[in-house]
Protein backbone atom coordinates (compact mmCIF):
# COMPACT_ATOMS: atom_id res chain seq x y z
CA UNK A 1 0.00 0.00 0.00
CA UNK A 2 3.47 2.48 0.37
CA UNK A 3 4.45 1.73 -2.99
CA UNK A 4 1.58 1.74 -5.20
CA UNK A 5 2.89 -1.04 -6.66
CA UNK A 6 6.05 1.53 -8.81
CA UNK A 7 8.67 -0.86 -10.32
CA UNK A 8 12.15 0.84 -9.44
CA UNK A 9 14.39 2.69 -11.90
CA UNK A 10 18.21 2.38 -11.84
CA UNK A 11 20.25 4.65 -13.81
CA UNK A 12 23.13 3.54 -16.51
CA UNK A 13 26.00 1.19 -14.25
CA UNK A 14 23.99 1.31 -10.80
CA UNK A 15 23.36 -2.65 -10.43
CA UNK A 16 26.53 -3.22 -12.04
CA UNK A 17 28.41 -0.83 -9.18
CA UNK A 18 26.61 -1.75 -6.23
CA UNK A 19 24.12 -4.84 -7.06
CA UNK A 20 25.99 -7.09 -5.18
CA UNK A 21 25.20 -4.73 -1.83
CA UNK A 22 21.60 -4.75 -2.77
CA UNK A 23 22.13 -9.13 -2.69
CA UNK A 24 23.37 -8.86 1.01
CA UNK A 25 21.40 -9.55 3.93
CA UNK A 26 21.39 -6.35 6.43
CA UNK A 27 21.75 -7.66 10.00
CA UNK A 28 18.72 -10.27 10.29
CA UNK A 29 16.93 -8.66 7.66
CA UNK A 30 16.75 -9.99 3.81
CA UNK A 31 15.67 -8.98 0.63
CA UNK A 32 14.29 -10.67 -2.39
CA UNK A 33 12.78 -8.96 -5.21
CA UNK A 34 13.11 -9.22 -9.04
CA UNK A 35 15.84 -6.53 -9.31
CA UNK A 36 18.01 -8.70 -6.94
CA UNK A 37 17.71 -11.83 -8.94
CA UNK A 38 20.70 -13.30 -10.53
CA UNK A 39 18.66 -14.52 -13.20
CA UNK A 40 15.49 -13.78 -15.22
CA UNK A 41 15.93 -9.79 -13.89
CA UNK A 42 12.94 -8.04 -13.92
CA UNK A 43 10.64 -10.75 -15.18
CA UNK A 44 7.66 -12.75 -12.61
CA UNK A 45 10.09 -15.46 -12.57
CA UNK A 46 13.51 -13.42 -11.30
CA UNK A 47 10.96 -12.88 -8.18
CA UNK A 48 10.21 -16.14 -7.63
CA UNK A 49 14.19 -17.18 -8.18
CA UNK A 50 15.11 -14.76 -5.75
CA UNK A 51 12.63 -15.21 -3.23
CA UNK A 52 13.91 -18.73 -3.43
CA UNK A 53 17.37 -18.06 -2.94
CA UNK A 54 16.45 -15.51 -0.18
CA UNK A 55 14.53 -18.48 1.55
CA UNK A 56 17.44 -20.74 1.26
CA UNK A 57 19.95 -17.83 3.11
CA UNK A 58 17.91 -17.65 5.66
CA UNK A 59 17.55 -21.82 6.27
CA UNK A 60 20.92 -21.80 5.97
CA UNK A 61 21.64 -18.98 8.90
CA UNK A 62 19.11 -21.28 11.07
Amino acid sequence: PFSGGCIPHFTTGALTSCGMALRQPHGRVHFASTEQSSRYWVHMNGAVHSGKETAKQVLDRL
